[in-house]
Parts: structure tokens; sequence; C-alpha cells
């Protein structure tokens, strides 16, 4: 049970990290972000899914121009993980 619970903690830890460093990046990110945040968060459920669509999409977004942008650095990525992968035999 506390094998799982670290496992949770470090992929949450994981998806903060990842959306601190877009909203560093990306002007848009931050742009939705700082809307999630300063709007009225006891406000009607719908609000706040379409607004966590929203910032769902802008990452989404960000996310898929910083890969087409660097293209060769996400391939180089790509294939040390699945050399990687291959060499831990998982």
């Amino acid at each position: 049970m506390q094998r799982v619970f670290k496992d949770a903690l470090i992929s949450g830890a994981a998806l903060i990290i990842l959306l601190i460093a877009l909203v560093a990046i990306d002007q848009r990110v931050r742009d939705r972000v700082e809307a999630a945040v300063q709007g009225d968060l006891s406000s009607d459920v719908r609000s706040a899914t379409s607004m966590a669509s929203e910032v769902a999409s802008v990452i989404a977004i960000a996310a898929r121009d910083q890969s087409i942008d660097h293209a060769p650095m996400v391939m180089f990525v790509f294939a040390a993980t699945v050399l990687v992968l291959g060499m831990l035999r998982l």
C-alpha cells in the first residue's frame, strides 16, 4: 500500500512539474492558468470543467508546438527511452 501511495505521489509531482514548465515557457498556458486561479472557484461546475478543458487544450497545443519546433530532440528522447526500457527489460 505504501508503494502505491509513493508512486501516486511521484506521478502527481511529475504532472505539477510539467505544468510549471509549460507555464514558464508558453504565454498562452500562463494566461489560462492565471484566469483559472483568479476566477471564482465557487461558481458553477460546468464553467470549471470548461475552463479545465480549455487549459488542457492549450497545454496540448503548446506541447505539440514545442515538439514540432524541436523534432530532432523529441526523436532522440523517444529512441533513448526505448533503448533504456529494452535494457531494463520492462
